[in-house]
């Protein structure tokens, strides 16, 4: 009896643990719920970040390459410019020549001997003149046409020098054209490297803000892992309680049938010593005696058989020894059964 009280505390203490202990489980999913909402925001927030931070460094990245192609033209550019220069250098230098080796030449000049060597040509063509006037024009037109060949030459130089003039200040405006498309593309790269600038700045407190919100992802994942073991360990003691409390119930089930079997024995026993009085006293047993010790198999079928062979003294002994054996029989059968009440106590 102390052992079942016993057993029935133990049973009381473990169900009040298992509650308890599920309970804490319907906390601790709640609380898992809470973090995994946590996480699935921080992880959003992360994943929205990182591709804001993808779309800005390919921001970088067109603008880095439309800046490779702009430093590609300006290089390009300044070197048509030093081109540009050398050969505004060489040609001013030529023209510097050319205009000290024609210091001095006159296109007047040159106009006007033209002019006398047609006026005397045509003199000496429409004119009879004296031999020696004749002459001495003739000597005339020689030397002004001397002259007129020398300044021809000087002419042709002095036509290249203006054609030099011509293409010097063409290069002039080809390199100020030039620096104006310098000055543009400058200026286009400078705006470029501003905006690269804050485009990294942006780049950088993205990135800053989504390893934040991972650090949170991680400790929110660490957490959400933290309770999947609590989870487990309590589950496993849950089961625990729960395989115990099966073998408590089982326990006190046996214990239930071992005493429902003694006192089975108890009141056959009884019985069977009542008739074993009213045989003793009455030397006889009614219809009912025999009934109930055929039914819990005192007597067999065989005994009853041999019973119609023998005569009333001889039927009296048998039946005498027979319920003295069954009576014997009974109180082994109790003795085993308080035995084994008594190993399923322990």
């Amino acid at each position: 009896h102390l052992l079942d009280m016993d057993l029935r505390r133990i049973s009381r203490e473990l169900s009040k643990k298992f509650n308890e202990l599920r309970e804490i489980t319907r906390f601790l999913i709640e609380q898992r719920k809470e973090r995994i909402s946590l996480l699935r925001d921080e992880r959003n927030k992360t994943d929205e970040l990182n591709e804001k931070v993808k779309e800005v460094a390919q921001a970088i990245k067109q603008l880095r390459t439309r800046r490779k192609e702009l430093q590609q033209f300006i290089n390009e550019k300044k070197n048509e410019g030093n081109q540009l220069k050398n050969k505004i250098k060489e040609l001013t230098e030529r023209i510097q020549l050319l205009e000290k080796e024609l210091k001095g030449f006159s296109r007047r000049e040159l106009k006007k001997i033209e002019a006398n060597i047609e006026r005397l040509e045509w003199a000496l063509q429409t004119q009879s003149l004296p031999d020696i006037i004749e002459r001495r024009l003739t000597e005339r037109i020689l030397r002004l046409s001397e002259r007129l060949k020398h300044l021809k030459e000087k002419e042709e130089k002095w036509k290249e020098l203006q054609r030099m003039r011509q293409e010097l200040e063409k290069y002039k405006m080809d390199l100020n054209a030039l620096r104006r498309s310098l000055a543009i593309y400058y200026e286009e790269r400078r705006k470029i490297d501003e905006k690269i600038t804050e485009l990294i700045k942006i780049r950088d407190e993205r990135k800053s803000e989504a390893d934040k919100h991972h650090i949170q992802v991680q400790e929110l994942r660490k957490e959400v892992e933290f309770i999947n073991e609590k989870l487990a360990k309590i589950r496993d003691l849950r089961n625990k309680i729960m395989q115990t409390l099966k073998r408590i119930s089982k326990i006190r089930e046996e214990q239930e049938e071992l005493k429902r079997k003694e006192e089975l024995k108890r009141i056959i026993a009884q019985r069977l010593r009542e008739i074993q009085e009213k045989f003793l006293t009455q030397g006889k047993l009614d219809y009912e005696d025999l009934e109930f010790l055929v039914e819990h198999g005192l007597l067999t079928d065989d005994f009853l058989d041999r019973l119609l062979t023998m005569s009333e003294e001889e039927q009296a002994e048998a039946i005498l020894e027979q319920l003295e054996g069954s009576d014997l029989a009974l109180k082994e059968n109790e003795e085993d059964v308080s035995g084994s009440v008594d190993e399923a106590q322990q």
